[in-house]
């Protein structure tokens, strides 16, 4: 039986809340992993893609064939061989492709916008914005003969050609320059593949492919600032005795930090503000960030995360965002640590009170990377 993928979301259950027992996906966004014969996990990435495929059937009907989840199942990681399953990457769909990113580059930044890697996930989500030269697909175009006109008589005096002739943009078809797919007029007809070049951990390129390159434009919302919750704006008392003995948090404040449905380059995120946070870096360890606080040897308490708003430093268990709102609403701002260390953290964080925004975000910008592919390859491939 599979979770509900809303409502049972426990992002380290399949490795039975051990680091120890296997690993955990990176990906703040989760996605569905197998130990054995048990569904770990929620397909929330899966599900954020199917959904925008969903919105964009009607206009790319062949990226919807390809783009949903198949249950086949992988042995995962070397490391976790025979522990984790991965969905496979010989059924390949866009969906497939998530789980893929997750499972096999769990330690790259540049898939999932950790330690601020934002220059990492831009360029990846740039192959989907120029197919041709990221080498992902390659096409082939054919001039056509346009019909030919009835014979008029001539004219004294010749119209004027409005608008001007356009070189590089507007009308069908396409041509190739420079190694660059370039929509240019109805005078040229493009057949575009995927191609067959070691880009894809697997060794070629499908739609799988297109999974994984979107799994960084879904993690930007989930690892950053971009929508942040900064701390408490009205607190209730729920509980009392004469006087009262328990303050909560009623309502947070929400700040929109990029307002865009694209990726920001590293120089872009900088000027907005943004951050993200540490994983595996900055001193921070990927083990401390699974309890989301800091050991001596031989396991003992030492420290709580490090947090500081202003100086851009936040750890993954603090900042991450991966099932819908359900903080402690004990804690009262991001860097509240609570009463001991990992307290306001992990699934306790505040910033799980805006995961359907982020997750909205996520929705959007992936339909805006689709469509940017899609616009480019052509019928083929999506349509």
């Amino acid at each position: 039986m599979q979770p509900d993928p809303v409502s049972d979301l426990n992002l380290y259950m399949h490795a039975n809340n051990s680091p120890y027992d296997a690993v955990d996906p990176l990906g703040m966004f989760e996605t569905q992993m197998r130990t054995g014969t048990v569904f770990a996990s929620g397909p929330i990435h899966e599900e954020i893609k199917e959904t925008a495929i969903s919105q964009l059937q009607s206009f790319y009907p062949k990226l919807y064939k390809y783009g949903f989840r198949y249950n086949n199942w992988d042995s995962g990681p070397p490391l976790v061989s025979g522990l984790v399953w991965c969905r496979t990457y010989d059924s390949a769909s866009v969906a497939n492709g998530a789980n893929v990113a997750d499972c096999r580059f769990s330690n790259d930044s540049s898939y999932h916008c950790d330690n601020s890697n934002f220059s990492g996930c831009y360029g990846k989500a740039q192959m989907l914005t120029d197919p041709v030269k990221s080498n992902l697909v390659s096409c082939s175009c054919v001039p056509t003969s346009p019909s030919p006109n009835p014979k008029l008589p001539p004219s004294p005096t010749p119209p004027p050609t409005y608008p001007p002739p356009s070189y590089g943009g507007g009308g069908i078809g396409c041509s190739v320059a420079d190694q660059r797919l370039i929509r240019k007029s109805s005078q040229n007809s493009c057949y575009c593949v995927f191609r067959s070049t070691p880009i894809a951990y697997y060794g070629y390129t499908d739609y799988g492919t297109i999974g994984e390159l979107i799994h960084p434009i879904q993690d930007f919302w989930s690892h950053s600032n971009a929508i942040f919750v900064p701390n408490c704006k009205r607190v209730q008392c729920v509980s009392w005795a004469i006087v009262c003995l328990d303050w909560e948090c009623a309502e947070y404040n929400v700040e929109v930090k990029f307002p865009n449905t694209y990726i920001p380059s590293g120089t872009e995120a900088e000027s907005w503000g943004l951050f993200s946070g540490l994983y595996g870096a900055g001193g921070w360890s990927t083990t401390a960030d699974f309890a989301c606080m800091r050991w001596f040897s031989g396991f003992t308490l030492n420290d709580y995360p490090p947090c500081n708003v202003k100086k851009k430093i936040m750890t993954h268990c603090m900042l991450n965002k991966d099932s819908k709102g359900s903080p402690d609403r004990d804690c009262m701002h991001a860097c509240d640590q609570g009463d001991w260390p990992g307290d306001c953290g992990g699934p306790d964080n505040i910033q799980r009170n805006v995961y359907w925004d982020v997750r909205n975000k996520a929705i959007q910008t992936t339909k805006a990377y689709l469509t940017s592919f899609c616009f480019q390859v052509g019928a083929h491939i999506c349509r």
